[in-house]
């Protein structure tokens, strides 16, 4: 199995948090994986924290130089070897059975090209109250995901969040993250992942609701206000 971390921000604080928390997962007997951090054109302390972190995890540390959400993935998945990748970010604990779960819904599932899984928020203690009540309609700012208890099949226009999804190798071989949308810099055009599921679901690729594959999502108070709310839907 292969596992994709993408550091897209200048937060290696949260870096070294959510690596402290990969070095907790439970990996099934007969897996193999390795963890690829993509640092694309990090201006703080990533690559220190990444060393701290080399006898720990099976890490590997890709450089994409271009600012870009799409084009840091294509980064990692052209430096990929797995046949099947896991997608999170720097400021998501994944759960200790997260890799086992999908692992298991890849062998099960043989059919479904990506899987999607639960995501919960982890808000920071100054965000107000009326985003916390706000949950589900503000899940896509958010990036807060729950489809339910029970693993299914995704409706057509159900589709993973960025923060914790899983794709076979050979969907994204044929198939890349757009470059022409998703987040570049201050510049916050979104659709790096929805454009690529409607292309895979016009092309006949389904995909697979994971509920056991669980991260926890860390929201700081300026994602999480008015002004913040304005910019991600214009």
């Amino acid at each position: 199995q292969q596992l994709l971390f993408e550091t897209l921000l200048v937060r290696c604080a949260l870096l070294d948090r959510t690596l402290a928390g990969l070095r907790a997962l439970a990996v099934p007997p007969g897996v193999t994986w390795e963890l690829l951090v993509v640092n694309n054109n990090c201006s703080d302390g990533t690559d220190a924290v990444l060393a701290s972190y080399r006898d720990a995890l099976p890490l590997r540390r890709v450089h994409e130089p271009v600012p870009g959400l799409s084009r840091a993935r294509n980064a990692g998945v052209q430096a990929a070897t797995g046949d099947l990748l896991l997608f999170t970010d720097d400021d998501v604990q994944v759960d200790p059975d997260w890799l086992a779960a999908y692992a298991e819904a890849a062998r099960q599932w043989p059919d479904a090209g990506y899987f999607s899984g639960a995501i919960r928020a982890c808000f920071a203690d100054d965000v107000p109250a009326r985003i916390r009540n706000q949950q589900a309609p503000l899940s896509g700012m958010l990036c807060v995901l729950d489809r339910g208890p029970r693993a299914r099949w995704l409706r057509r226009r159900q589709f993973p969040y960025g923060p914790n999804m899983a794709l076979r190798r050979e969907v994204l071989g044929t198939h890349p993250f757009s470059e022409q949308v998703g987040r570049t810099g201050h510049e916050q055009v979104r659709g790096s992942e929805s454009s690529l599921f409607l292309e895979l679901r016009r092309r006949g690729v389904r995909g697979r609701w994971v509920p056991e594959a669980r991260v926890e999502h860390w929201i700081a108070a300026d994602r999480a206000n008015a002004s913040y709310l304005r910019g991600y839907y214009h």
